[in-house]
This record gives C-alpha cells, structure tokens and sequence, in this order.
C-alpha cells in the first residue's frame, strides 16, 4: 500500500529518531516500529515532539489498521518513539479476528493496551470468529467502554454492555471478555466472556437472570452461577420457572444440568400444575426446543396434581405429565380433597 507523501515524511521522521538514538545509548532500536506503520493522512503537523495527523488518517499498529479522523502522537522527552497514540473521531479499527467502532481510543505502545470510550454513540466490537449459525453474521459486543489487553489476550466492556448474536441476547453491567491465540499470537478467537451484575439471557424458548454467566461460544456452553432464574416460555399455557445455584446449558444439545452449592437450598421447578425440588436436577428439551422430561437427584420431591412422590432420585416427565422414581424405595403422596 502506497503512503501519502506527508505520511511517508513521518515515518522516514521516526525511523531517523530511533536510529539516532540507538547510536547514541547504543541500544537497539524500539520493536516499535517494525509494528508501526502510517498508511495515510491529509495534515501532518509537530508540536514539541509530538505529532498530529489529520483528515482520514489509517495507521497500522501489528495486525490492526485503525482509521480516524485525527491522530495524536505523543512521544516523552528524550524518547525515540510514541509512548501513547490517541486515536479521535470516527475511530474504526480492523483486524482478521476482531472489528472496533468508537468514538476515542487510546492506544499504549509499550503496554499494547487499548482503551475505547463512548460519546453518544456506544463502542461496538464485531467478533469475526464468533458465527452461531451457518446462515448468520458475527456476534457483537456493545457497551459505553471496552478496553484490551493484547499481551494477555482479554478485555473488559462497562457500562450498558450488550452481546448480540443470532441465537441469544446477553445483557449486564459489566463483561471480561478472553481470546485463544496461535502460537504466534497473530490469530484470536473468543474463548468465552465472563457477564457480571444484572444479567439477563434471552433466548427464543428462555429468559434467564442471575448475576453471573459465562458464556463459551465455541464450546456451545453457558454457565449460570449467583442465584441464577430461568423461565421457559415455548409452551404459552404452560410455562416452566426453575430457580437453582449453578446452571449449566448445552446450548447444542439444548440439555441443561442445575445444582445446588449449599447444604441448605434445593433447586426449585414449578409449572402452573406441578412443582419439583432436589439437589440436582438435569433436563432435556424436545426437538421442538420444549421441556421434555427432568432427572431429579439427591432428596427430590415431586408433585403433580394431587399425587406427590419422594426418593432419592425421581424422572420428572414435564411433557407427559408423570412422575417415577428410579432408586430406592419410594414413597408415594396421595393429597385429600379438601371438605366442601
């Protein structure tokens, strides 16, 4: 790719610096700017070694060109290279894995951290390695700000964060976002994002609220802790609340396994005629995404209509409306109808 003539000065400009300063303290020159590189710019002005770039403006740090519409380069006295490059306007930064739209960034060139603020406009990041469905786009992370860490491999997004995909919504205040990287840390995926306080999962068969969910995309695997609540509403006249400690979806499978943590909670099931407790309940789905039948374990309790059943483990048959147990013996509840 061609550089303009203003940018091409620039970077002659640094190159000499660090030159000159390795002959100096007969060091070698900063990694920096092998990683560096301005690709274009209208406006080149400096200002007590520092420079601006101006008027689309597309620089490349490694693997990511980032357009904007002003760039701040601000290097520390007696510095050979920029120590932090301010990114305003416009900001749009592409990559193979990833894709950034803010209004600011600031990028750390010894640290390799970027930090993307919002000004009226929430920062967007496109995740390419993330496609749930064959026929669907990437997922997206919205949220007021979003910083990386591109050493570690992970961020951080605050503030109205929302993850949009095909197959699910996820919403809550805070998000730690984890990458996977080759070996030459040239590609990254998304390993799994880490929602915090206030969350809420929607899909098309479930809403779900807890405050604390992880979601692993390419493991097809979402795990809910804190007191997590699910409603299931593919059945409109007979929805299914299930409230537990730890929930885990196959969201593949569509098959879910909740616990309890404590010696002193059970994980509750109801419906509007049957309700469910025990220590660990697993549930499978239909094909058409609804509840199909739940093994309860560990002193579960069963009621349907005006029969109960107790024992150590009971299959729950939501879509038949039965109810057996399958060890030990049980005990079977008969319930009297109430005197007129």
């Amino acid at each position: 790719m061609r550089l303009k003539p203003l940018a091409a000065i620039l970077v002659l400009s640094l190159s000499s610096l660090g030159a000159e300063a390795a002959t100096k303290s007969k060091a070698p020159v900063n990694n920096l700017i092998r990683d560096f590189e301005i690709v274009k710019a209208d406006k080149l002005s400096f200002q007590d070694n520092n420079s601006t770039l101006e008027g689309h403006t597309q620089v490349k740090v490694g693997e990511y060109l980032i357009s904007a519409d002003k760039v701040d380069m601000i290097t520390p006295p007696n510095a050979a290279d920029p120590s932090q490059i301010n990114f305003v306007g416009s900001v749009f930064l592409e990559s193979k894995d990833i894709d950034i739209k803010s209004t600011r960034m600031d990028y750390d060139t010894k640290l390799k951290q970027l930090k993307c603020y919002a000004d009226g406009v929430q920062v967007v990041s496109t995740v390419k390695t993330v496609q749930e469905a064959k026929s669907s786009g990437p997922a997206t992370i919205s949220s007021d700000y979003q910083e990386f860490d591109f050493i570690a491999n992970k961020g951080r997004a605050e503030g109205a964060v929302k993850y949009d995909s095909s197959e699910r919504d996820i919403t809550s205040d805070e998000a730690y976002i984890y990458f996977a990287s080759d070996e030459a840390n040239t590609s990254k995926e998304l390993s799994s994002v880490n929602f915090l306080n206030q969350v809420v999962l929607l899909e098309k068969d479930k809403r779900v609220e807890s405050n604390d969910l992880q979601y692993l995309p390419h493991q097809k695997l979402v795990r809910i802790a804190s007191n997590a609540k699910i409603l299931y509403f593919t059945d409109e006249q007979k929805p299914i609340f299930l409230f537990a400690d730890l929930v885990v979806l196959e969201t593949d499978r569509q098959v879910f396994s909740a616990y309890s943590t404590s010696r002193d909670s059970h994980i509750r099931l109801y419906t509007d005629d049957a309700y469910a407790e025990s220590r660990q309940i697993v549930m499978n789905q239909t094909l058409d995404g609804k509840p199909d039948q739940a093994v309860l374990t560990g002193m579960a309790y069963s009621q349907m209509g005006d029969k109960a059943v107790v024992g150590e483990e009971i299959l729950f048959n939501i879509a038949a409306g039965t109810m057996k147990t399958l060890v030990n013996r049980p005990q079977t509840l008969i319930f009297s109808a109430k005197a007129q």
